[in-house]
């Protein structure tokens, strides 16, 4: 925004959320600061939303208020396997700063990995040089859409341009990916209004949680951001959403958080054609599994397997996406390991991708403070 502070009044387009606000005078809201605004994260967004731009004061007391720590330091790994429940070789790592992973893999073999960005320093750049980004991919560096696609040539994954079009300015947390036809994102958003006064975490805002998503033939071409559940279920609501694409429709599902954060159980919201869903909070499917971070994925034998997190990674199956077997495999839990992601390729191998701290970036921060998991 620094480029439009210099252009006059003539060459200065009005912002998206205010047309014509040029006229008659150039002075803007993110140009000019009131001593008696209140600073905070929460008053900030805010601003930003109303604004669609901060001034430098608002830019540099959220620089002076973000503390690189665990969250910054997550890596996005992988592991392979010939049959989908022994993961044991040694994992490798794909990207960095990036958290709760979620992959599909095309026809074709090329892996599409979603993730949250949480770049350090990532949203203050973003706030001085284009936050229209922020309608585009959410808040990035607090969270926000990363897409990626491997190479197939072993350079690795490369960014994809994307532009959810966001009506508002949005938290866009814990990706899901789905690929029943045309691709399929679902995510966890928060609005400001929503957010908790003081703790980060996007799990502590206000209820009704909300769902959404966007579709689209190609990863560039992701667009939508539709309600698909509101749920006040849960004495803390829930996070981390997938779907369950079934013969009759959609199945949403979403682990339930206690008042600490702890998961209660994962549940489900039905829709006959993944547009029509029930919003009065209330879950039509009890999978009768306890865990959090599901994600699921079809075998080539037909059944779905649920991936999630208790005290270690497990999966059960299912053929309906409803009733889930009580038989869970257990795999070996790597330290600090969360979020994990299923996927098969064509070859019938399947890929077990997962977030965990980077080794280096976690010496360079230094040991972070643990966090009352509460959100009171």
């Amino acid at each position: 925004m620094l480029l439009i502070q210099l252009l006059s009044c003539a060459e200065l387009p009005p912002p998206p959320s205010a047309p014509g606000a040029c006229e008659g005078s150039c002075e803007r809201p993110c140009e000019s600061a009131d001593s008696d605004r209140e600073m905070s994260r929460v008053a900030i967004l805010a601003r930003l939303e109303s604004q669609r731009c901060l001034h430098e004061d608002d830019i540099t007391w959220l620089e002076e208020h973000s503390n690189v720590g665990t969250l910054e330091c997550h890596a996005v790994y992988r592991v392979s396997s010939s049959d989908g429940w022994s993961f044991d070789g040694e994992p490798e790592q794909v990207l960095k700063n990036a958290s709760v992973p979620d992959v599909v893999i095309t026809d074709a073999g090329h892996h599409v990995l979603a993730v949250n960005d949480v770049t350090p320093g990532l949203f203050v750049e973003v706030a001085r040089t284009d936050p229209e980004r922020f309608w585009r991919q959410g808040l990035v560096g607090m969270g926000g859409l990363g897409l990626h696609v491997d190479s197939r040539d072993g350079a690795g994954f490369a960014p994809v341009e994307v532009d959810l079009g966001l009506e508002r300015l949005t938290e866009v947390v814990d990706p899901d990916l789905g690929m029943p036809g045309e691709l399929r994102l679902t995510w966890f958003g928060v609005h400001v209004e929503d957010m908790h006064p003081t703790r980060k975490d996007p799990w502590c805002s206000a209820a009704p949680h909300k769902y959404w998503r966007a579709t689209g033939g190609e990863p560039a071409d992701l667009h939508g951001s539709s309600l698909a559940v509101s749920s006040s279920a849960g004495a803390q609501g829930g996070a981390d959403p997938t779907v369950v694409d079934v013969d009759g429709g959609e199945i949403l599902l979403v682990p339930l958080l206690d008042a600490e954060g702890m998961a209660s159980g994962i549940v489900g919201w039905s829709s006959p054609d993944g547009e029509t869903w029930s919003l009065d909070g209330t879950p039509d499917v009890q999978t009768g599994v306890v865990g959090t971070t599901p994600d699921v994925a079809r075998g080539p034998d037909g059944a779905w397997r649920l991936i999630y997190l208790a005290a270690d990674f497990a999966i059960v199956t299912s053929d309906d996406g409803r009733t889930w077997d009580e038989g869970a495999v257990w795999l070996t839990h790597r330290d600090m390991a969360a979020n994990p992601s299923l996927a098969v390729d064509p070859d019938g191998v399947w890929w077990l991708y997962f977030n965990m701290p980077d080794a280096e970036c976690m010496e360079d921060v230094g040991e972070s403070s643990p966090q009352d998991p509460g959100c009171g």
